[in-house]
């Protein structure tokens, strides 16, 4: 009786512990990555960052390819036709948050809202004590700080005079790459 008991429990208790799997798996929210976090912890929660919000795919790259190369035999048409297929998919999918987006914009929370139909990420400019309930939506992935971007500054090429040899006394490095 006792073991009947024992056996019924931990079959109660592996059937609760893999539905809690399933349905969290499900019903995942969106991140934010590391990067965005430690910024937020450190600015005012009304300050505006600039974000990439990333969605899920909205496509199959496999299941689009098979289905654009049936589609048409040129490039042109299977370019065309991939063009049309990511547009229609990644606008649908990004209605939601746009929705959402366009809702703070109305309250002053958010500004500059740019979809990416391509790369289905929206840009945007939001404040950061809305990033983590915006991060708690099931249909976005990843919030992303944007990369910096800064040029590097040229330096100047050695030359062989400064080194105190004449440039015709010495053999440039490519024909001593090549051996010639």
């Amino acid at each position: 009786m006792v073991a009947n008991s024992y056996y019924n429990m931990t079959k109660i208790l592996s059937i609760i512990i893999t539905a809690t799997l399933c349905l969290n798996t499900a019903v995942r929210a969106g991140e934010i990555s590391p990067e965005l976090r430690i910024k937020i912890n450190s600015v005012d929660k009304n300050q505006p960052i600039r974000v990439w919000i990333k969605l899920p795919r909205a496509e199959n790259p496999e299941e689009l390819k098979r289905s654009v190369n049936a589609a048409s035999d040129t490039r042109e048409g299977r370019y065309g036709e991939a063009y049309g297929r990511l547009k229609s998919t990644h606008q649908k999918s990004q209605q939601g948050v746009l929705a959402r987006l366009n809702q703070l914009q109305k309250t002053g929370k958010c500004a500059k809202i740019k979809p990416s139909w391509l790369a289905n990420i929206v840009e945007v400019e939001i404040a950061a004590g809305e990033l983590e309930s915006l991060a708690a939506r099931k249909d976005i992935e990843t919030i992303y700080t944007i990369p910096m971007l800064t040029s590097i500054k040229p330096t100047e090429p050695e030359t062989q005079e400064s080194q105190g040899q004449s440039v015709s006394a010495t053999v440039e490095p490519n024909l001593t790459f090549i051996k010639a």
